[in-house]
């Protein structure tokens, strides 16, 4: 539990150009936020900035739960603040000018590696090169495919039937992934979660009665 007089968390002020706050109530910080000061910060500037004006559909749970996988499997606390963040840029009204000014290079070109180019307007092209950008570090490897272990976990919890385009792309991030970064600890994991899903949805993709997510 967070306690507010434990000086080793104690809040750290923002840039004055960063544009991030961490405001809000500190009693609520999950422990995974409690693993260091970045990641603290991180996730209040993540909570606040899922919650604000220009917010997308993105909710606060996402990036907390694959930040908590990263966790886990022993990444270091630069990776689990970017992961954190990693959807900020692109659902919510933060830049990465922001995230820089408080967060600094490391963990804003982490994030920047994450957010995809809304210039190319083509989904499956956009994704394309969002996985040819992700799978060149490591750490924003580990995330992205964090992140899609995470989405799929939802599909299947959440009964809905993914749609055709976002299924060819997760499956060319498991395979790309597997065999460029093989030693990514959430591929297995994710290869069985595909598989579910897939068995589960056969014959229902493109259904107009299925209950499909939105594309991401």
């Amino acid at each position: 539990m967070y306690r507010p007089d434990e000086e080793s968390f104690a809040p750290a002020p923002p840039s004055p150009s960063s544009g991030c706050g961490v405001s809000g109530p500190l009693e609520s910080i999950p422990d995974i936020a409690l693993s260091s000061r970045s990641a603290r910060d991180a996730f209040l500037v993540a909570r606040d900035a899922h919650g604000g004006p220009g917010h997308g559909d993105t909710q606060l749970s996402h990036p907390l739960a694959v930040a908590e996988l990263l966790s886990v499997r022993g990444f270091d606390e630069t990776t689990v603040s970017a992961a954190l963040l990693h959807d900020t840029v692109e659902d919510t009204a933060l830049g990465i000018d922001q995230i820089e000014g408080h967060f600094g290079v490391e963990i804003a070109g982490l994030v920047a590696e994450l957010t995809e180019d809304l210039r190319i307007r083509r989904y499956p092209a956009r994704k394309a090169e969002a996985r040819a950008r992700a799978i060149r570090d490591r750490r924003t490897a580990a995330i992205y495919a964090a992140d899609k272990l995470t989405n799929t976990r939802r599909l299947l919890d959440d009964g809905e039937c993914i749609d055709g385009e976002r299924l060819d792309h997760y499956v060319k991030t498991l395979r790309l992934f597997s065999e460029q970064r093989p030693e990514l600890p959430f591929l297995p994991e994710m290869s069985v979660e595909l598989t579910r899903l897939i068995d589960r949805d056969a014959g229902r993709i493109g259904e107009s009665a299925c209950r499909t997510a939105t594309p991401t």
